[in-house]
Parts: C-alpha cells; structure tokens; sequence
C-alpha cells in the first residue's frame, strides 16, 4: 500500500500588489484570444475578483517550496467585485473572460483575508469584509 501525506501550503509571499477598478481590471485583462483556446479563469473570492503570477520556479524556491510549504508569486492583480459573476465582459471589445469561485482553496483565502487587511487597501476593501 502507497502511503499518502497531505502536505498543505504553509506560506504564501506575495512580491508585489497591483490593485485596479473593476472597469479597469476588466479593459486590461479581458482581451480577445485566439478561437478555440482555453482561457486560464480569473478567481473571485469574498468580494475581489484576481489573478496571480508565480515566480520563475528556480530549483532554490522548488527546494523552499518541497522543504518549508513556501510558495512564491510575482505578483497578485486584483479588484473589487462584491458579487460573483462567472463571466466578464470588456464592452469595448466584445471579449468574455471566465471567474471560477475560488473560495474551496484554504490558502488563496488565506491571501484574500491578508489582502483585505492591509492598511494600504482598508479604505476600499474593508467594507466589504
């Protein structure tokens, strides 16, 4: 019998924060694609709707990652969004981008609660807390 470990995320490190309107958020990133392609969904969780980048996995972070539980992303983009929407739309460019709910993921909510609490974003996202 195979022994099976669980071995969850013990720390997310987040470089940097690039915090957009909504309106903004979507003329950026829904943008057309390439027919019969399959969008990576941007997540929504708790009133923000974001996507995130990784770091460059150099075989230091895969060892930091592997040892420790620690994960690195380059950077998180993100706006308000107080209700789901499973689908966004760019008006000026007729493009639809999919929002998956991503509140089944412990450590994203993790971030989004961290997020939320920073004093830099408290004057917006707080009220949706």
């Amino acid at each position: 019998m195979v022994e099976v470990q669980y071995s969850p995320t013990k720390k997310i490190v987040v470089h940097e924060i690039i915090k957009s309107e909504l309106s903004d958020f979507i003329k950026m990133k829904v943008q057309p694609r390439v027919p019969n392609t399959q969008a990576i969904p941007f997540r929504w969780i708790d009133g923000v709707v974001f996507t995130f980048m990784s770091t460059i996995p150099t075989e230091q972070l895969i060892n930091e990652h592997v040892k420790n539980g620690v994960i690195h992303w380059d950077h998180i983009e993100f706006a308000e969004m107080p209700e789901f929407q499973n689908v966004l739309v760019n008006t000026e460019n007729g493009a639809t981008w999919p929002v998956i709910d991503g509140s089944n993921n412990t450590a994203v909510c993790d971030v989004i609660t961290w997020l939320k609490n920073q004093p830099q974003w408290s004057t917006s996202i707080a009220s949706i807390a």
